[in-house]
């Protein structure tokens, strides 16, 4: 907000900036724009710094394991949970929404205004996608609880690649057909019991391309004479080796609008 509207030749004025600080924490830079009609400045840009002190500090910011099989879990990753020095706060609470996935302290790791945590897997984890959220809750009144995402694809004795469906842009009353592979990860034979799709439009068949070793699937979409908008489908493979595993493979697409028929102009020599 400025002072003035109007400063005459040599005046002073003043630009008051509000910079809200939620959701930023450490150094911050914003730039502000001011238009004048000076020949010579018609933009001038000012620049703020600073370095906003948040009351809880969580890093990192999400947890990703990447892929991973079960027969081989990654080591804990590290979570460290800073607190404002001089407001004497505390941590009440850090737990995991997701029961496969486990925080615990650090073992002989830091514990008060910086705390060190463990985040890791269970040996019980399914094979799949898995998505969790680490939360952490203190006495700050301004920052009462931060939550951490976590992600991990594990891998079991089964695997599909590609690990999803693209079936690109599909027109009314098409039939698009793609190919997944479902193949053993180690040693232990499997079959592909059944597949089932979130959509009736979604048909999937199994060719045994070497059985107990892989198999391919024939996944078929056949889109309806009016459709709009985007695909978004789920198939769920079911593998049965020494146990039995659920592969999910999203499929994604969208649709191409209808085109308008257009008129037709009149034939030579065709009455109006």
């Amino acid at each position: 907000m400025a002072s003035a509207k109007d400063l005459p030749p040599g005046g002073v004025g003043e630009i008051k900036v509000t910079f809200r600080t939620k959701g930023f924490q450490g150094p911050v830079t914003k730039t502000i724009s001011v238009e004048t009609n000076d020949p010579a400045n018609k933009q001038v840009r000012l620049t703020m710094k600073g370095r906003v002190v948040a009351d809880v500090v969580v890093e990192p910011k999400i947890i990703n394991f990447g892929s991973v099989n079960r027969r081989g879990l990654p080591e804990p990753l590290p979570l460290k949970v800073t607190l404002r020095a001089g407001k004497d706060l505390r941590i009440t609470e850090v737990r995991s929404d997701n029961s496969f996935v486990v925080v615990t302290p650090t073992p002989g790791g830091r514990q008060g205004v910086d705390s060190e945590y463990s985040v890791a897997l269970t040996k019980e984890v399914p094979a799949g996608r898995v998505a969790g959220r680490i939360v952490v809750k203190t006495t700050s009144q301004s920052l009462p609880e931060v939550q951490v995402p976590v992600h991990a694809l594990v891998e079991g004795n089964v695997r599909v690649t590609p690990p999803l469906v693209s079936l690109g842009t599909v027109r009314p009353g098409e039939k698009v057909t793609r190919e997944l592979r479902v193949e053993r990860t180690g040693d232990v034979r499997f079959s592909v019991e059944k597949v089932v799709s979130t959509n009736e439009n979604l048909s999937v068949s199994v060719i045994d391309e070497k059985p107990g070793e892989a198999y391919r699937l024939a996944v078929t979409y056949q889109a309806g004479s009016s459709v709009e908008g985007r695909i978004s489908e789920r198939l769920s493979v079911f593998a049965k080796s020494d146990t039995e595993e659920i592969l999910e493979v999203p499929v994604f697409g969208s649709f191409q609008p209808a085109r308008s028929p257009q008129a037709q102009p009149p034939a030579a020599g065709a009455v109006k």
